[in-house]
């Protein structure tokens, strides 16, 4: 299996890429950047500029939050993370490192940007999918907020 080959199975696994044409996919796959972390390498600082979107390609990677370093958990292949950068460019909310050897897809919001011009249709896919995301964390935190509510009100 070619390089390419190997890197398109990871995006197809992807499910921000879900519904997005094998056309498409390959122009995403072949624009982004391949890039290998060690254990304990910083991928992106909380505050920092956010432009790129990540894709654990492979190893696994931590989320940390705030000075103290609280660790929210951890990203394993096939997770994405730095995707609400493709479409508002507000500073990162959290720090990632890599906690064992790990390889990330890296999209900048400029190649997503080229895909929207090119690739309409898989652009608002992309864009849908990120929404549904969001949407799902949503409510996914109004979840754990009933229910540490209700926790509180019972005792």
């Amino acid at each position: 299996m070619s390089e390419v080959d190997e890197r398109m199975a990871v995006a197809r696994g992807v499910p921000l890429f879900e519904g997005v044409g094998e056309g498409a996919l390959r122009r995403l796959v072949e624009q982004a950047r391949w890039v290998r972390y060690a254990p304990g390498d910083v991928v992106v600082r909380e505050g920092d500029r956010a432009r790129d979107m990540f894709v654990v390609a492979s190893g696994r990677v931590v989320v940390r939050k705030g000075k103290a370093g609280v660790e929210l958990g951890h990203l394993p292949a096939g997770e994405v993370f730095g995707e609400v950068a493709l479409i508002d460019a507000r500073p990162r909310s959290a720090t990632v490192a890599a906690c064992e050897m790990a390889e990330l897809m890296v999209l900048s919001a400029e190649s997503f940007a080229t895909l929207g011009r090119v690739e309409p249709d898989a652009h608002l896919r992309v864009v849908t999918n990120i929404a549904r995301a969001i949407a799902d964390r949503l409510r996914r935190l109004n979840d754990a907020v009933e229910a540490r509510a209700l926790w509180c009100n019972l005792y």
